[in-house]
């Protein structure tokens, strides 16, 4: 009789655990772990030598580099949408054109909704699905 109460602990705990396991549709395997370089935004092409980068840590750590100052936050995907919130940033100040690439990437972060991988490219989309950089 104790065997069969343990038994059937036991096989309630798994089924617990296999309902509050991850989300199927929380893929992050594709985004996860890569440095991204920022290419453009909207259509202006962002300069070689910017060096503006993003990676998306497995433990939900978006970290980087603007050009100018580095960066962390939090990112969250379900499926194809993707929020990054919650940015930290250094302070340190640059020349002008170098700000003004950091204050678009900045906002582009805060604005993406949506991602799409494609090959080796990244495209951040915003809520009305257009896209905001590569």
């Amino acid at each position: 009789m104790r065997h069969r109460r343990l038994l059937g602990l036991l096989l309630l705990t798994t089924l617990l655990l296999t309902a509050c396991g991850g989300d199927d549709d929380d893929d992050t395997d594709d985004l996860a772990g890569v440095e991204w370089r920022l290419v453009a935004v909207g259509a202006d092409r962002a300069p070689d030598d910017l060096g503006a980068t993003i990676t998306f840590a497995a433990e939900g750590v978006a970290s980087g580099n603007t050009g100018c100052n580095g960066f962390s936050g939090q990112w969250q995907v379900r499926g194809s949408e993707l929020t990054i919130s919650g940015l930290v940033m250094t302070a340190m100040a640059c020349e002008d054109p170098v700000m003004q690439w950091e204050a678009a990437f900045t906002r582009v972060l805060g604005d993406t909704r949506s991602y799409i991988i494609d090959g080796n490219q990244l495209t951040l989309r915003d809520a009305s699905d257009s896209t905001l950089a590569i």
